[in-house]
């Protein structure tokens, strides 16, 4: 994840992707930026919050994508190739059986479509509870992950 002479300035970009709504670039049906980490490969973000997403009847194509980003630069476009540190992509299906139930998992920082390197880049650790109907969004119930605290790590 740290390459380079310097090391990043690096933000953690929260999705929820509907993966059969566009097989490239699906446009996310949520969004959450945290804040900066500054100079540092081992971010820790320690914020909470809770990002909503619509629709039992097709949660079992929605993904959560966790991709990090340097900020450093001149460029911080979050579609410049070059700012892209790593990702983790989970199916919320998944998370289902684990309806408010705090989890605590680490995962493999993946080099994701940006490159075909098999090897993570590093470690992504994620504190998150799956709530299922509880959150209330123009007037509907909408599901939500509510975060504790997301941490990375680079391998060495």
């Amino acid at each position: 994840m740290c390459a380079g002479n310097r090391q990043p300035d690096t933000i953690a970009c929260l999705r929820i992707i509907d993966k059969d709504v566009g097989p490239l670039t699906p446009q996310p049906l949520s969004t959450i930026l945290t804040e900066r980490c500054i100079r540092t490969c081992d971010p820790k973000f320690e914020e909470g919050f809770t990002i909503a997403f619509p629709g039992l009847q097709t949660q079992s194509t929605y993904q959560l994508e966790v991709s990090l980003w340097d900020q450093g630069g001149a460029d911080r476009s979050l579609t410049n190739e070059q700012n892209f540190l790593g990702e983790v992509i989970l199916n919320l299906s998944k998370l289902g059986e684990f309806d408010g139930v705090v989890v605590d998992q680490e995962f493999d920082l993946r080099a994701g479509h940006h490159t075909l390197s098999p090897r993570p880049l590093g470690k992504l650790n994620m504190k998150l509870k799956y709530m299922s109907g509880a959150v209330v969004r123009a007037n509907r119930f909408w599901h939500g992950l509510v975060f504790d605290n997301i941490s990375s790590c680079c391998d060495e």
